[in-house]
């Protein structure tokens, strides 16, 4: 298995992982799953019929959208960091893994 693929993979079951806990629900509700804005605005104590309906919706549909972004984003940057990484030490996977940092 490449050494892209295996990263690619461990990035999937971290996010698989987190999405199924019970403390991180940031990752079904920014990808859909969950409440709906209208239900946390309604949970919250805001009423359809109040003029604050429609701002406390777009406010939560806005939060979703950049949580999804950031996820994005950081994802991103941590496979492009651990293949730059690979690339200069050749020490991530391999038979001398961890050989460049034990002490002499």
């Amino acid at each position: 298995m490449s050494n892209k693929l295996k990263i690619f993979t461990l990035v999937v079951l971290l996010c698989i992982a987190s999405g199924c806990s019970s403390k991180m629900s940031v990752i079904p509700r920014a990808f859909g799953q969950g409440p709906n804005p209208s239900e946390i605005c309604i949970s919250q104590g805001i009423s359809e019929n109040n003029p604050q309906f429609s701002k406390c919706i777009n406010f939560y549909k806005s939060q979703n959208s950049l949580n999804r972004n950031t996820m994005v984003i950081g994802t991103t940057i941590t496979i492009l960091g651990a293949l730059f990484f690979e690339r200069e030490c050749d020490c991530l996977f391999g038979p001398d893994r961890g050989e460049k940092f034990k002490p002499e």
